[in-house]
């Protein structure tokens, strides 16, 4: 698995942590955002250093970060080294595979959210004609 498949994942989850959801589904994937933590860390300590060494400087020699993240280039060269750089860093091989987990099927998700857990969680899918209860997020 890619790190970024994983720091995407804890993107995802980081934001849903903002939301109210029933316990039984938000409790495995708040242990899949901790299991998820190292390897985030990693990837932001990672990405800073790039950011560092391939940024723009100021006068006072460090890199001026937007509070969007955005910064600048000396040069189309810095660019295309940090690009480079930082596609290698996406792809770097993560070790420590996780089990997938079995949360209930949500009444609602995000795309996006859903696109960024799907490599680690399997829905538990109810048939829609057996009813059952589902877990949703609360209004």
């Amino acid at each position: 698995m890619r790190l970024l498949d994983k720091v995407r994942a804890y993107k995802a989850l980081d934001e849903m942590m903002e939301e109210e959801w029933d316990f039984d589904f938000i409790y495995p994937l708040t242990k899949l955002m901790l299991a998820l933590a190292p390897d985030y860390r990693f990837f932001c300590r990672e990405e800073m250093k790039l950011v560092a060494k391939w940024g723009k400087k100021g006068e006072n020699g460090g890199v001026a970060i937007a509070a969007d993240g955005s910064f600048d280039f000396a040069d189309a060269d810095h660019r295309e080294g940090y690009e480079r750089e930082h596609r290698r860093l996406e792809n770097i091989a993560s070790e420590g595979e996780l089990s997938p987990l079995l949360p209930p099927l949500p009444q609602r998700i995000r795309g996006k959210w859903l696109k960024a857990l799907l490599p680690f969680c399997r829905f538990e899918a109810e048939s829609a004609a057996g009813g059952g209860e589902r877990h949703g997020k609360t209004a």
